[in-house]
Order: C-alpha cells, then sequence, then structure tokens
C-alpha cells in the first residue's frame, strides 16, 4: 500500500489533526501518501456549504489546493443519488460564471488524484508516528460475550506469537505458524469492527462472530500444543493433571505469584 484516504480523524474530540493532504511515516518507518477529505464527512450532499467547507477547512492549501468528497448515501444507502449529481453540477456552474466557489471536478477516481498528488509529494509536509483517533476509545458493550472472545483471543494470540518464536529458535525444523497466525488475526480484527465489538450490530453479526471465534479458539490450541510439544511440554487435556506434573508457564515480561 502506497495510498492512504481517511475520513475518521478529523472526528477527533480533543485535538484537532494539522494537516490534510501529508506523507505519512508510520511507526516501522514505511510511507504512504495521505489525504482526508476537508468536508470531514463520507455523506457530503454535494450542497454549496459543502463545497465551500473543501476550502475553508483545507489545512494544507500552501501546498496543494485539490481535495477530496466523498458524497452519497452511506452506510449501505447506495452511494450518489441524481440530486448530489445535480446540486454539484450547479456548483460548477456557480464556480465557471460569478466565482466564490472551488471548481468541481466530477468523473476523476481516486487513484488520478492520487497520481496527481504524487507529483507534488516532495513538496508535502510529513507526519511521523501514529494517527491517533481521539474519538472510539475503551467502550462498554452489550454483547459481554464477544468482548470477552476478544479479549481471550488477543491473549492466545500473544501466547502463540511467544512460545512458536521460542520453538522455532529450539527447533529448527519447527515451522513458525505465520499464514494460520495471519488469518487469526484477520479473523479477531473483522470482530473488533466499531459496531461489532461495542455491541451496537444486529443479531446476525453476532451470531456470525460466535463461528469466527470458536474458529480461532480451535486453530489456536492446535498451535498451542503444537508449540508445547516442541518445547517438551505436555500437551492440554481436557482432564486434570496431578498435582506434581503440573507445569506453569509464564508468558508475561514480569513475575507472577498465584
Amino acid at each position: 500500500m502506497n495510498r492512504f484516504l481517511t475520513q475518521k480523524i478529523c472526528f477527533n474530540n480533543i485535538n484537532e489533526f494539522p494537516h490534510t493532504t501529508f506523507n505519512w511515516v508510520a511507526l516501522d518507518g514505511s510511507q504512504v501518501i495521505s489525504h482526508m477529505p476537508p468536508v470531514r464527512t463520507y455523506t457530503a450532499e454535494g450542497t454549496v456549504a459543502d463545497v465551500k467547507k473543501s476550502v475553508s477547512k483545507h489545512l494544507s492549501m500552501d501546498q496543494d489546493h485539490t481535495s477530496l468528497m466523498a458524497f452519497g448515501k452511506g452506510d449501505g444507502g447506495g452511494g450518489p443519488t441524481w440530486q448530489h449529481i445535480e446540486r454539484l453540477r450547479r456548483c460548477r456552474g456557480v464556480a465557471d460564471t460569478v466565482g466564490l466557489l472551488p471548481r468541481v471536478h466530477l468523473g476523476k477516481s481516486v487513484d488520478e488524484f492520487f497520481d496527481g498528488l504524487e507529483k507534488k509529494a516532495d513538496s508535502l509536509v510529513t507526519w511521523h508516528g501514529e494517527l491517533y483517533f481521539e474519538l472510539h476509545r475503551g467502550v462498554y458493550t452489550t454483547q459481554s460475550k464477544s468482548k470477552l472472545n476478544n479479549r481471550k483471543s488477543e491473549f492466545l494470540l500473544r501466547d502463540i506469537e511467544l512460545l512458536a518464536t521460542i520453538a522455532s529458535v529450539s527447533d529448527p525444523t519447527y515451522i513458525y505458524p505465520k499464514k494460520e497466525l495471519d488469518d487469526m488475526w484477520t479473523s479477531v480484527l473483522l470482530c473488533q469492527f466499531h459496531d461489532c465489538l461495542p455491541g451496537t450490530s444486529i443479531k446476525m453479526c453476532y451470531d456470525d462472530s460466535e463461528k469466527v471465534y470458536d474458529k480461532v479458539f480451535a486453530t489456536g490450541n492446535t498451535l498451542l500444543n503444537e508449540a508445547y510439544e516442541v518445547l517438551g511440554l505436555e500437551a492440554l487435556k481436557e482432564s486434570s493433571y496431578e498435582a506434581n506434573s503440573v507445569i506453569a508457564l509464564n508468558t508475561l515480561p514480569w513475575s507472577r505469584n498465584e
């Protein structure tokens, strides 16, 4: 990925992000050219106010005066309607005859827009580090089982990654389960979608997510047992162990007494 577009950061409830178009260097050193549409919504109505906002809220006008507007009926609403197109056509007419509005261009793709930005990349500011969204933080939920499954999945993935790494160092024949872990992470992250995790989705979502978590746990326990075997530990069993055969394995970076 070498291009990034997001609308979310404009919803920050404390600090306003200072750029509209910029180069983003992430924590791992990778870099992408980034744009945050200044209209500050992904369901713009194409009104005069929306078009004016594309200038008044544009924070990178000294480097590039172009921007994207995401308009239409969002959240499954079907996209642009003829009313949106007509409003923007009239705004274009005002810009061409009277002025006072930025000129609207319809028909170009997002890729074409970024093609233009890449030619100016050297003149854009660079943001180093995380793009932190100051709104969707830790939340309560109406679906406690879903949130519990999420946390158990995170613990499970961390333990597998740690033990599989140790196993791969201990035994050259052991193959680190990257594909399986990637698949597990993809499933867990899918269930972290901001309507699923806080409990604002419909019942069908949680019926599906429970099946997703069941598969994550099944795969995870298999991977754990494979790592245990390489490390010389007895695989997990449903039956309880005898007191003198239990091994306490601490996967945290500090001492524990429990």
